[in-house]
């Protein structure tokens, strides 16, 4: 087989090789497992589709500005007994024109009915306006749901992923430890049979080396319930390796001390706003209402001239036209006693938006001081712990070989690799501690999920 023949079957075949025997997929990043989650995730897109249905609405407002126009096409046949007499209002009994009648007849003609009536209000003494203006700051809330749907999603992912990756340190601390103490194990029992060391030091290494392994049991559990987590947010496969990220640099601009366009406090001002246009709204609900009209009509009947019958198709034609135009004033007088208690019960809701924005504001800035001395404490914490794991690891080192010159017991041996292992964890979980409160920061001061995004390696 000649060599380059060779090198190509050698690339086929691992170019057709499966992805789980080349090992796992593309490792995924935190910036792009939080893009994968908002991409997939039914509340984004709920939030989006009434925030759309917003913006529909506000074209629907706005034809409040355009005229009425109704037409009417009708057609029936029915008897033409009248009488004189007078019907309040209703939708029971049908309206008829004509002369009374000296007596009923059962006898029915045609009648049609052809018209259009066009209604159109001037002005409203600006009405119309604040609805529109409702509709538009509903629209604006719409949008900054989406956002904070958009950034609270964001940090919750944000939050698995790094729980992931705390899990799978803790994972590999406690292995790492378990294999130390198998390694001092079979020193030990070297020791034991050499009768250099009594039998207690045996039974001391198999319960350290037991109990390290329990918590290698314990942490793949975490470690499988947070990947479980992560895997409903992103829908990845739970084998997919995770990037860990870089210690995040410290802020080189100065934090706000309280966030300004965050897209809980933009929701709130815009329902504030869409509460004090309600107001306005309430506050015309008395005004008259003046409306100019015109209309057009004709009709046709099969009732003739000496209120006989017709015959045939008498009816089914136009027999007469009208056209009118004119201006109606309608002012609704009940309406004033009502006016007060709407206006009264708009305002207790501007008051109540009012208080849930000055309330979200605080707690904001709430838990951006929080995280902000989080953050500060964590790093001081960090380099701390950096320093305690270097000396743990020297520690268990010296106690090892003392303890194979005769110069320690097994207890001090034991106690150097638990305080070992866990100064390993604390090392590696303490640097993603400082990615987790630099993301809560920035949860607190973002203006939406770009900058969040932003932020992510």
């Amino acid at each position: 087989m000649r060599p380059s023949f060779a090198l190509w079957l050698i690339g086929a075949a691992a170019a057709l090789m499966p992805a789980a025997l080349m090992g796992q997929s593309a490792p995924l990043t935190l910036g792009e497992a939080v893009r994968q989650a908002l991409a997939r995730d039914q509340g984004v897109a709920a939030s989006t589709f009434e925030r759309d249905a917003a913006t529909t609405g506000i074209d629907i407002a706005r034809q409040s500005y355009l005229p009425r126009v109704d037409a009417l096409l009708q057609v029936n046949r029915a008897t033409h007994n009248n009488i004189s007499g007078l019907l309040f209002p209703q939708s029971i009994v049908s309206p008829i024109s004509g002369p009374p009648v000296i007596e009923n007849s059962s006898s029915s003609v045609w009648g049609t009915a052809v018209g259009t009536l066009v209604t159109w209000q001037p002005f409203d003494f600006g009405a119309r306006g604040a609805s529109v203006h409702a509709a538009e700051q509903a629209e604006v809330r719409g949008r900054a749901v989406v956002a904070r749907t958009q950034l609270d999603l964001a940090a919750t992912v944000a939050d698995a992923y790094l729980s992931v990756l705390a899990a799978e340190e803790t994972l590999r601390a406690a292995e790492a430890a378990v294999a130390r103490t198998s390694t001092l194990q079979s020193v030990v029992d070297a020791l034991v049979r050499s009768e250099i060391r009594p039998g207690v030091d045996a039974a001391t290494a198999r319960s350290e080396h037991a109990a390290a392994t329990m918590q290698v049991v314990l942490a793949r559990r975490a470690r499988d319930a947070a990947q479980a987590l992560l895997v409903q947010y992103v829908g990845t496969g739970a084998g997919q390796t995770l990037v860990r990220p870089g210690d995040p640099a410290m802020p080189t601009d100065a934090t706000p001390d309280a966030p300004v366009n965050h897209p809980v406090l933009v929701e709130r001002q815009a329902a504030a706003d869409e509460a004090a246009s309600r107001l306005a709204v309430a506050q015309r609900s008395a005004d008259p209402v003046v409306a100019l009209q015109g209309t057009v009509y004709g009709r046709g009947t099969g009732v003739l001239d000496d209120n006989s019958s017709g015959s045939g198709a008498d009816g089914l034609g136009l027999d007469a036209y009208n056209w009118a135009v004119g201006l109606s004033v309608t002012v609704p007088l009940m309406e004033w006693h009502n006016k007060g208690a709407r206006q009264a019960v708009e305002q207790l809701r501007v008051q109540a938006a009012q208080a849930r924005r000055e309330d979200a504001a605080r707690e904001l800035t709430r838990r951006l001081q929080v995280a902000k001395q989080d953050e500060q404490a964590t790093r001081e914490v960090a380099a701390q712990a950096a320093v305690i794991a270097d000396a743990a690891r020297s520690v268990a080192t010296q106690v090892a070989a003392r303890y194979q010159a005769g110069l320690s017991s097994i207890i001090e041996v034991a106690d150097a690799e638990r305080r070992l292992a866990q100064a390993d964890i604390d090392r590696a979980l303490t640097g993603l501690a400082i990615w987790r409160a630099r993301l809560a920061v920035v949860h607190a001061t973002a203006s939406g999920v770009e900058p969040f995004l932003n932020a992510l390696p």
